[in-house]
Order: C-alpha cells, then sequence, then structure tokens
C-alpha cells in the first residue's frame, strides 16, 4: 500500500444534507454537555436515518459521555 498515492473519492462527510437536519447537527455540536445534544441528534437521524454523518455524530455523542 503507497501511502502518498492518492485518488480523491468523496468521504461520507461529503454528502450534503437538508438544511434542517444541518441545523440540527450544528445545535448539537454547539450545545454539546448541555442536555440538548443527544435529542437534537436523535431528530436529525428520524429525519435522515441512512446519514453517515448523522450516524457518526451519534456515535460519537454517545461514546464520549
Amino acid at each position: 500500500m503507497d501511502l502518498h498515492d492518492f485518488t480523491p473519492t468523496s468521504l461520507y462527510f461529503d454528502e450534503k444534507l437538508p438544511l434542517p437536519v444541518q441545523s440540527l447537527l450544528s445545535l448539537a455540536s454547539r450545545r454539546y454537555g448541555q442536555g440538548v445534544s443527544e435529542r437534537a441528534l436523535l431528530e436529525a437521524s428520524r429525519m435522515a436515518p441512512r446519514s453517515l454523518t448523522v450516524l457518526v455524530g451519534l456515535y460519537r455523542h454517545y461514546y464520549y459521555q
């Protein structure tokens, strides 16, 4: 494996999300540790259940709690 051979491909966080989902992720980020982020992430997950960005956000939230 050559680490210098970089083929640009889109990554999970490059996906375009609907504006309401982006807003919920932003809210969760700003309010982390204030009891608001989990609810915002769960709502984002309900709105975009197949989004890897949202799933990673939920994972990180629960991991670091």
